[in-house]
């Protein structure tokens, strides 16, 4: 209960006065719920940590507890937040779905929690056109543009994976003069609304080609663990596609059966 008090704090001390004004959406709970999603990015939350009470948001946001009784409607229905009778609303655990119970964790999880620095080499970072299989993955029509990244992952300076991620056009403008080079595309997405909520993948080892060797400093072991992943927002809209290459010695795939 006390990180639930700490982001509660943290939600209304991180500015004097909310407004709805600039958010999208044709009506109050559609502006509010893009704001709650936008604000929880910002502040980073997690499962568990506690949304302001209706009358706290009712007073924050200047809208009636029935515009905020439906936006936290549709987020319980999208599964970021749950909510507990005579408690309050709480952010939701974002667990692997059944039909999709592997991780690909590139040690980052240790790696996280240590002294280890995380960088990128920005190689790549604008608009290109999308070919017929990033736009079916997208729901875009081929040849129309969408913003494209490129990157090459380090953990304290060593390579360890090259990322091309790939994602509508309007999320080009996110993007803007930000630093990719230290900044996570993910909280870059949270900080302005765009909430991933479940994702696609598939895994293959592969010998690596002489481009992936080069980048990736492969040496004596030219394996490649390649990950593609489409990833959606809670309105399963798709977000990102991506195709990785993780060193094949710096990798692993775990999964779970039957729990």
């Amino acid at each position: 209960m006390e990180n639930s008090r700490r982001a509660t704090r943290a939600w209304v001390e991180s500015g004097k006065r909310f407004t709805l004004e600039g958010q999208p959406g044709a009506t109050k709970h559609e502006q509010l719920r893009h704001a709650l999603i936008q604000q929880i990015g910002l502040l980073r939350l997690s499962p568990g940590d506690a949304l302001p009470s209706e009358n706290g948001l009712c007073e924050l946001y200047g809208v009636s507890r029935a515009v905020v009784r439906q936006t936290l409607e549709e987020l319980e229905n999208a599964g970021i937040v749950y909510r507990v009778r005579g408690k309050g609303s709480f952010i939701a655990s974002r667990e692997p779905s059944d039909a999709d119970p592997y991780t690909l964790r590139g040690l980052y999880a240790g790696v996280r929690d240590s002294a280890a620095k995380i960088t990128s080499d920005v190689l790549s970072q604008k608009y290109v056109r999308a070919d017929g299989n990033i736009a079916a993955s997208l729901r875009q029509t081929p040849g129309d543009h969408v913003f494209y990244l490129e990157r090459v992952r380090r953990v304290d300076g060593e390579p360890w994976s090259w990322i091309h991620s790939y994602l509508p056009a309007e999320y080009g403008a996110f993007f803007e003069g930000r630093d990719m080079s230290h900044e996570s595309l993910h909280s870059v997405l949270n900080e302005n609304g765009v909430v991933v909520l479940g994702a696609r993948r598939s895994v293959e080892v592969m010998p690596a080609d002489d481009e992936q060797i080069r980048i990736l400093d492969l040496g004596d072991f030219p394996v490649v663990m390649m990950l593609t992943s489409l990833s959606f927002d809670p309105y399963r809209q798709p977000v990102e596609a991506f195709t990785a290459y993780h060193r094949g010695n710096r990798s692993r795939l775990e999964f779970t059966i039957g729990e």
